[in-house]
């Protein structure tokens, strides 16, 4: 039993050490810089790395619950083969949807000072024109009465700048 244990262990390592090779080949070449189109295989592989690495597990109930389909007697070889099978160019535009509402950043990013902010709010404006005005009309009448009670301030307090001067 402790044979067939290792045996199935110094398997993994070369395997790992295997993929580690052939993924430094790839780097190494001008795989990136190539002009084709992707192709299904391609897009397959960046479907389920997006899905594996950037959609949190409660999105993942949310948006892509069908996303595998039934794997429960599957090897991840065969997920994978039952996937591209089944693939779809709409969940990988479905998960660049979802990327493109995750990758925005808050805080002190906003859409007028951030590279990333600025072309997710120009590539929405394509679906949520109207929604987005009216988002933006409420801000902009808040922005004027802020300003208009800032303005009346100001000459307030000028005023008695000119009542002390006197």
């Amino acid at each position: 039993m402790k044979i067939n244990e290792r045996e199935i262990r110094k398997k993994h390592i070369e395997n790992n050490k295997q993929f580690e090779e052939v993924v430094e080949m790839i780097r190494e070449t001008e795989y990136i810089n190539s002009k084709k189109t992707l192709s299904t295989d391609e897009m397959v592989a960046f479907s389920i790395s997006l899905f594996e690495n950037n959609v949190d597990y409660m999105s993942q109930q949310k948006y892509f619950s069908k996303f595998l389909g039934n794997t429960s007697k599957m090897t991840k070889v065969k997920m994978v083969e039952n996937f591209k099978k089944n693939f779809k160019k709409e969940i990988f535009h479905k998960l660049i949807r979802y990327m493109l509402t995750k990758q925005v950043h808050f805080g002190e990013s906003n859409h007028v000072n951030n590279l990333t902010n600025i072309s997710f709010y120009n590539a929405m404006q394509g679906y949520y024109k109207s929604k987005i005005a009216d988002i933006e009309k409420e801000y902009a009448e808040k922005r004027d009465k802020r300003e208009v009670r800032l303005k009346e301030r100001i000459t307030v307090l000028e005023k008695k700048i000119q009542e002390l001067n006197d």
